[in-house]
């Protein structure tokens, strides 16, 4: 009985530990300095400033920041960029530009930005802000990406799918539903174990889980293969990879995965067994 017991404590010690491996571990934009509230109100006065001494940093970007406020992006972003060739580590320059790329709906370059910023300057106070504003970038990118894609579903039915391009669905778990959270975490770990084999390019998971959410579908763990190929033609994916693990205390985990190809047809499925502990070594063994 003990001895069960035990097991069990394991068993969602390391559920705990694969959701974690396939999460992105936040610090939130609570933790860093907030720049003072500031109003369109300010801009006159705050132009004049600059006008008078251009380079005081401080108040080019409150000057920014007020244009950001009252909707002028166009103009923020130039007095933005010119604070940041003035101070390159101060966070509220990409913040800034980074908000007004977004609300033009320009995701990919509002991300580089962000990008940039982490990439040059990692360990600065602002960076946690930068980054929490990637995350919502990414998810408003992927979310806005899935509606196109359900808008132009007949269009990309039309288009033949790039057989290089492989998308994983969450993968089923199959036991106690205690292991539920493993689903989508599985999903990314098999997404970026398939990536680093440098043959495919991934369909980012973010982006599946969108569509899958747009398509009432975020709930659901295991589709048909009609309605997975179907999820890849909108995302232009020629797979879909679907894994199944089965854990059951009394048996052998099971996990397999199997492919959706873009007409429907399901490939066998590469399987693996072992105790629940070695899961991510059987996940692993199924992508080689």
């Amino acid at each position: 009985m003990i001895g069960a017991i035990g097991s069990h404590r394991q068993t969602r010690q390391f559920a705990r530990m694969v959701v974690a491996l396939a999460s992105v571990a936040l610090i939130g934009g609570c933790a860093a300095k907030r720049a003072a509230q500031v109003s369109p109100n300010e801009i006159p006065a705050l132009a004049q400033r600059v006008a008078l001494d251009p380079t005081n940093t401080d108040t080019v970007f409150r000057l920014s920041a007020a244009l950001f406020a009252g909707g002028q992006c166009d103009s923020a972003t130039v007095v933005a960029q010119k604070g940041m060739a003035l101070r390159p580590k101060a966070a509220i320059g990409p913040m800034i530009v980074g908000q007004c790329l977004e609300r033009a709906r320009d995701w990919d370059r509002a991300l580089a930005v962000y990008r940039t910023y982490l990439t040059d300057f990692p360990e600065e106070s602002g960076s946690p802000s930068v980054r929490a504003r990637q995350v919502i970038a990414q998810r408003d990118r992927a979310n806005g990406l899935a509606r196109l894609a359900l808008e132009r579903e007949a269009e990309f039915a039309a288009q033949p799918t790039d057989p290089r391009i492989v998308a994983v669905l969450p993968v089923s778990i199959v036991g106690a539903p205690e292991y539920e959270p493993l689903s989508r975490g599985l999903a990314q770990i098999l997404t970026s174990d398939l990536a680093m084999l440098e043959r495919f390019r991934m369909v980012e998971r973010l982006q599946v889980s969108a569509l899958l959410d747009e398509m009432r579908l975020g709930r659901t763990t295991r589709v048909d293969p009609p309605t997975a190929a179907r999820v890849g033609r909108m995302l232009q994916a020629g797979s879909m990879v679907q894994g199944l693990a089965v854990i059951d205390f009394q048996e052998d985990t099971r996990f397999e995965a199997s492919v959706v190809l873009s007409d429907g047809e399901v490939t066998a499925p590469s399987v693996q067994t072992g105790v629940l502990e070695r899961l991510l070594d059987m996940e692993k063994r199924v992508v080689i």
